[in-house]
């Protein structure tokens, strides 16, 4: 289930490591968590809103890069939709497993 490090990762620990998610602030970074067949995501501040997963290219105003915030957002959303991956973002409500809709995700209870 864990892919192999991209550059600038950094692992923590067995199954604990950092990914750089640059665009909302410098240094930005999410947290992902694998063990027992399962992963969890904790992705910071990587969506602002729940249109962001309609709409990955849509950035939030505090972003300092938009441009590289909405790449980084879809890269994330697709290397990790699909792969039973608990998902949850510091702004919304509610975390799930990422699916993907069409060209966009969605994050499904259970």
């Amino acid at each position: 289930m864990a892919s192999a490090l991209e550059p600038g990762e950094v692992t923590i620990d067995d199954g604990v490591r950092l990914v750089p998610a640059p665009g909302h602030t410098p240094g930005h970074l999410i947290v992902e968590v694998s063990g027992d067949g399962r992963r969890v995501l904790l992705a910071g501040d990587l969506i602002h809103h729940p249109l962001q997963l309609r709409r990955p290219d849509v950035s939030a105003a505090m972003c300092v890069d938009p441009s590289a915030s909405a790449a980084t957002r879809r890269e994330v959303l697709d290397r990790y939709a699909d792969s039973g991956t608990h998902f949850f973002a510091s702004h919304l409500p509610e975390g799930g497993v990422l699916r993907r809709d069409g060209a966009a995700f969605l994050l499904e209870q259970g």
